[in-house]
């Protein structure tokens, strides 16, 4: 399903308390940004408040931003933990994210979304600009590693042999459509 009509299935998802997303975000993992904070060392759940926080101050296209950081910063995760069934923790996160969005605010954000839906447009190039020059992660993400199932046998054993982090950030921007 594509990324933006997943936000739509996720209005529906708003009546649902994401309990199971609970520890991703309270597991002193993240911390509580804010909507201005941008940055390669910010992490899923991270981007996840600044969403939130965008969201609360009827910043709505700041929120649409803000979760495509979210959106190709957790895709660059997945591809660099090599633990499937690590990955799992992004439908957490989205649960999480959005399970407090009002109708009216989601509302607030379809010209956003739509725009970034056509692929063209000043706030999708910006979008897209913005991604592009934040580059990827910087961080050690333990919060999906922690999430992994296969048993491990070094601290170090968690990511994908040959990874390069400049070629798989270049494919999350593409699955975002930049």
């Amino acid at each position: 399903m594509h990324l933006l009509s997943r936000l739509f299935v996720l209005i529906i998802a708003g009546v649902i308390t994401a309990m199971s997303a609970a520890p991703v975000v309270a597991d002193g993992l993240s911390r509580r940004l804010s909507c201005e904070d941008w940055s390669n060392d910010i992490q899923p759940a991270e981007w996840g408040w600044a969403v939130k926080d965008c969201i609360k101050q009827g910043r709505s296209g700041d929120a649409v931003r803000a979760f495509y950081a979210y959106n190709t910063t957790i895709l660059f995760d997945q591809q660099r933990v090599r633990d499937e069934s690590a990955h799992v923790v992004k439908d957490e996160l989205n649960l999480w994210i959005f399970s407090a969005t009002s109708r009216d605010q989601f509302n607030a954000m379809k010209p956003f979304i739509n725009e970034m839906r056509a692929k063209e447009g000043a706030f999708f190039e910006a979008t897209c600009a913005a991604l592009t020059d934040l580059g990827p992660p910087d961080y050690r993400p333990q919060y999906m590693i922690k999430r992994g199932m296969i048993p491990r046998k070094s601290e170090d054993d968690w990511q994908v042999e040959g990874f390069e982090a400049a070629q798989a950030w270049q494919q999350a921007l593409e699955i975002n459509g930049c």
